[in-house]
């Protein structure tokens, strides 16, 4: 749980205060601060009457992966680093 003063201190309509090292099949858990303006914002988006914690955490987690392949895309590849698809196949050797 996240103390209030914590809380407090961020403006942002979304603010990711933690990142926790979970368990096997979970390897990663997330802390976020939402503000009342995205809550109202989320509900509206999703069509939804009240907060949905379930369907928070799969567009949170459709944020992320979003995210990351726009991070793994534009990121140049040096010469002497082979590319490596994060979210692909592994390949065999």
């Amino acid at each position: 749980m996240i103390p209030a003063k914590v809380k407090e201190k961020y403006s942002h309509p979304l603010s990711l205060l933690e990142i926790v090292e979970g368990e096997p099949g979970n390897p990663l858990s997330f802390n976020v601060n939402v503000s009342p303006e995205f809550v109202e914002w989320f509900k509206r988006d999703q069509c939804l009457k009240r907060w949905s914690e379930p369907r928070f955490q799969k567009w949170f987690k459709g944020f992320l992966d979003e995210a990351m392949r726009e991070v793994v895309i534009h990121q140049p590849i040096p010469q002497d680093h082979r590319y490596v698809d994060p979210f692909g196949i592994p390949e065999k050797f």
